[in-house]
């Protein structure tokens, strides 16, 4: 299961936790007599937010040096680029400092944190079981830049990157510089730009215009692949391994430094040290 219609698998495991949380924290504050279950359940919530704002923060810090470099991508908080470590460390010292003196609720939202966070570890760890049976590495005949016959399974034996765009959607066009600066910075990998309904004509004439291009340019002008994975929305990204197995997907635009930090999560690689020199 990738999700429930546009809705990723993940945003929904997080939504169940933070209800699980929610609910866990109230309950038990319900056994002690000196405990508000209302406040419980607020102070969880609000430790929560903090939590993400944190995490956040401390993201941002970390790939400072991609984020100043376009600083209206700090506000894309869709690229998923957040830091677990910043929001433990920013949500505990959240909840000591506002619970110094109602200490009796500390418990109450501890317990609630810690269930949630069970409860989203289960979560994503059902989604991940067995990877024999992941998604495969389409075999769907699309267009090369040439107009000839292309399959993406014909690109193998290593991780494939698939964004799949069109030149009338823009967070497609904003996210396109990063792509071809990680083609360019993460050789091992193949990036497969995808684009989705539009004749090659149109493509070509966006890419010279944005002075733009990519060693796998690809056609999909019946919008194949979206049918066939089930997707709703674009950009969307699919990240496969070197056997074709789906690792990961990606829908929103992506920014440059939350690309670079999927890459190394899901191929444990990093770019090029000539990459980071670059300003």
């Amino acid at each position: 299961m990738s999700g429930l219609g546009p809705i990723p698998f993940s945003v929904l495991a997080l939504f169940f936790a933070m209800f699980v949380a929610w609910t866990v924290a109230r309950l038990f504050a319900k056994r002690q007599k000196e405990s508000s279950f209302k406040k419980a359940g607020d102070k969880v919530l609000d430790t929560i937010a903090i939590g993400f704002l944190s995490a956040r923060v401390v993201y941002i810090a970390i790939w400072w040096s991609e984020y100043s470099a376009s600083p209206r991508s700090i506000l894309a908080i869709s690229d998923g680029g957040f830091s677990w470590v910043g929001g433990v460390v920013g949500s505990a010292i959240y909840l000591f400092v506002r619970t110094r003196k109602q200490t009796q609720l500390r418990k109450p939202v501890i317990f609630g944190i810690i269930s949630g966070a069970f409860a989203l570890n289960i979560g994503l760890y059902l989604q991940s079981v067995n990877p024999d049976n992941a998604p495969r590495l389409p075999t769907t005949v699309f267009s090369d830049s040439d107009g000839g016959p292309v399959t993406l399974s014909d690109i193998q034996k290593r991780p494939v990157v698939v964004n799949l765009w069109a030149s009338w959607c823009p967070p497609c066009r904003r996210e396109m510089p990063a792509f071809r600066r990680a083609e360019e910075a993460f050789p091992e990998v193949k990036f497969v730009m995808l684009n989705q309904g539009e004749s090659q004509a149109v493509v070509f004439k966006f890419l010279e215009k944005e002075k733009l291009e990519f060693e796998h340019m690809v056609l999909d002008r019946g919008s194949l692949l979206m049918r066939e994975a089930r997707i709703s929305g674009l950009p969307t990204t699919l990240f496969f391994d070197s056997e074709g197995r789906l690792m990961d997907r990606h829908m929103g635009e992506f920014t440059l430094p939350a690309l670079y930090d999927s890459l190394r999560r899901n191929f444990n690689i990093t770019a090029q040290a000539a990459e980071k020199e670059q300003p």
